[in-house]
């Protein structure tokens, strides 16, 4: 039985029931949901009003042809105090992204029967789907290749339907290689979508599904001149455009040959740069219902489909050409290894099961700074001594026997209460304050509270959150392998992402600081293609973080590039790539199998520490208690004098409030 989690989340009608995690990314997770095995959860790390009124717009949207678009939300999950915190949705368990559709590596894999006639049959179901979001009047917004799911049937449903434009709700994300020219030199946060930003996307998303995930703008330079994708999307330089001359040539061979004209047309049209143009949902659905019906099989290869108006199987000559596989035939059906893969679930429910340490918060340390004097006790009330003095002087001011007197038991009670109060402070252990001292103690105090704080507050959450990340790349074998075979594929050609690297400065990287950004410059570390390990280990004072940071972001730029490209792996290659997963496979569920005992000595480790903590700071803070209020008192009463070199105030910052010094 799959196990709950303890996230309270409620259904109009009583408890869900949620389970293990299915995805991660920015805005938060997505759940199977176990007492309702054919839906799924999403859940907001950071739940908002505007979500809330966005999703329950998209649940009254809901409609049998909404459904079959995407996986709409059917309902709203609130938390227990009744904020709407995420949604429900249909599972799309086995469904796979359609970037490893169009991959053909990845697809012969996943799908091995999948023949061209299936990838016309998804273009085609997607076509349908986007029709059936517009003649809803919506806009999808952030139309890529990661949010289209594909199933074995060819049936396609889109994801991150929260992320629609609805109404006044917009659609704040998206991807540059898949916006249209005219909104490339827009944020995403607040360009206005259309239906025809999405009909640019979606004819992007049809040509990498039938160009093997080639991006239309991706081709070699015929002027010499480089520019980056999005800088060709703006200037509309399509790669195989006829209509007119663009300073960019498909790969040799890529000819489109393999497609009707109409298609092509289709083409034409929707990567010009005339935005009422673009072809509609429905005209891509007519004609590739068309093409589907058009087909083919050669004589001479099992799972080779064409279209029948192609001089000949197109597929031979580019496998020929190329040396790679594109469809699975007899002689390239490769069994993919039945590796025993972790059970990530019942990993993480080990780890889940390790009670969290009891841990007492820090001490709230009293803010004395605006302590009066009157709330000192009568006999540290130093004012009651200045009104007597002032009636001694009054009285000594007359001549008289009985005024003279009167004054004389002035000063005698003065004397005496003086005196008294002295004896008072020193019975009752009350200790007179002095600056210095106090400045002392209020430093100690600095020097353990933090600790305490961190203790309490940051090192078992921080633990747990490290290995909530392992428990997220263990279960993401699909993006592992996708960046596997990125590194894979550079490595062994080096060179062959320079050209592409060096367009991206690595200030655009948005990791380098003003400060870095000088001694990076002396390093001779301009652009991302001047980025190695060895190099970034020799650049004084670059942090450990940037330079993992840096390298992250390169390894990003290169998967781009791959996908962009449709770049292939050989055999050998792919084996390759298994075996790494299979290698890091080992080493993230080891690291969670010895996660439980890892945390229990950490518990202990903390109650002790804070033990520790608590003997040291209990005789301070009975000090500060005593200290602290009588300090500022005799200040305001100007019974002690501060020359104000420094100040202290209690901190009620992030954490538990502290004391600290100001210095000037």
């Amino acid at each position: 039985m799959t196990p709950s989690i303890s996230i309270n989340v409620l259904r109009e009608d009583g408890p869900a029931s949620l389970g293990p995690v299915l995805g991660e990314g920015g805005e938060g997770a997505v759940y199977r949901v176990t007492d309702r095995p054919s839906l799924a959860a999403k859940v907001y790390r950071h739940p908002d009003d505007d979500r809330a009124a966005k999703l329950l717009e998209l649940v009254t949207l809901d409609g049998d042809r909404l459904r079959q678009a995407g996986a709409w939300p059917q309902s709203v999950l609130r938390n227990e105090d009744g904020a709407i915190v995420g949604f429900e949705m249909a599972l799309l368990d086995e469904w796979v992204p359609l970037f490893r559709v169009y991959q053909s590596g990845s697809r012969m894999r996943l799908l091995p029967r999948a023949s061209f006639t299936f990838l016309v049959r998804a273009a085609r179901n997607l076509a349908t789907c986007v029709h059936y979001v517009h003649e809803a009047g919506l806009v999808i917004g952030d139309l890529n290749e990661s949010n289209v799911l594909v199933d074995a049937r060819g049936m396609v449903r889109i994801i991150d339907v929260d992320s629609f434009q609805v109404g006044a709700f917009s659609c704040r994300v998206g991807k540059s290689e898949l916006t249209p020219p005219e909104l490339q030199d827009r944020s995403m946060a607040d360009a206005p979508r259309t239906i025809e930003s999405d009909r640019f996307a979606l004819a992007v998303l049809l040509f990498q599904t039938l160009v093997f995930g080639r991006h239309p703008f991706s081709g070699a330079s015929s002027d010499g001149s480089e520019a980056t994708l999005e800088e060709r999307i703006a200037a509309g330089h399509y790669a195989w455009a006829q209509r007119r001359d663009v300073p960019v040539r498909p790969p040799l061979g890529l000819n489109l040959s393999w497609l009707p004209p109409e298609i092509g047309a289709l083409f034409e049209r929707a990567f010009d740069l005339s935005v009422a143009d673009r072809p509609s949902a429905l005209e891509w659905y007519d004609a590739l219902l068309r093409l589907e019906a058009e087909t083919a099989e050669c004589p001479d290869r099992s799972g080779h489909v064409f279209w029948s108006g192609a001089d000949g199987c197109p597929w031979c000559r580019l496998e020929e050409a190329w040396k790679v596989p594109l469809f699975s035939s007899g002689r390239h059906v490769r069994e993919r290894k039945s590796a025993p893969t972790p059970d990530v679930t019942s990993l993480w429910a080990d780890v889940a099961s390790v009670r969290a340490p009891f841990l007492v918060p820090p001490p709230v340390l009293q803010n004395y700074d605006e302590t009066h004097p009157s709330k000192l006790a009568w006999f540290e009330n130093q004012r009651w001594a200045s009104l007597l003095g002032v009636i001694f002087m009054f009285n000594i001011g007359g001549s008289s026997i009985a005024r003279v007197a009167v004054s004389v038991a002035v000063i005698a009670v003065v004397c005496g209460l003086v005196i008294y109060g002295h004896q008072r402070r020193l019975k009752s252990g009350l200790p007179v304050p002095k600056a210095p001292e106090f400045k002392a103690l209020v430093e100690e105090l600095n020097a353990l509270v933090p600790e305490w704080s961190d203790v309490a507050q940051t090192n078992y959450a921080e633990k747990m959150q490290e290995l909530a990340d392992v428990r997220s790349r263990l279960a993401d074998r699909a993006g592992r392998e996708a960046l596997l075979q990125s590194e894979v594929y550079f490595a062994r050609r080096p060179g062959e992402t320079q050209g592409y690297l060096s367009k991206f400065a690595v200030v655009s990287s948005g990791l380098v600081t003003e400060k870095n950004r000088p001694v990076l410059a002396a390093a001779q570390i301009r652009t991302a293609a001047d980025l190695d390990e060895h190099r970034l280990a020799k650049v004084a004072g670059l942090d450990a973080r940037t330079c993992k940071g840096l390298l992250d972001w390169k390894s990003t730029l290169c998967g781009h590039y791959f996908s962009t490209c449709a770049k292939e792996l050989t055999d050998e290659e792919n084996e390759a790539v298994e075996r790494k997963l299979r290698s890091e496979e080992a080493m993230l569920a080891q690291r969670l199998r010895s996660a439980p005992a890892e945390l229990e000595e950490l518990k202990e480790r903390l109650v002790t520490r804070q033990r520790e903590l608590a003997t040291e700071v209990q005789p301070l803070l009975d000090r500060y208690e005593a200290l602290a209020p009588r300090f500022h008192a005799y200040v305001k009463a100007g019974l002690i004098k501060v020359d104000k070199p420094w100040t202290y105030y209690v901190d009620h910052g992030p954490k538990t409030p502290t004391l600290r010094v100001s210095k000037p």
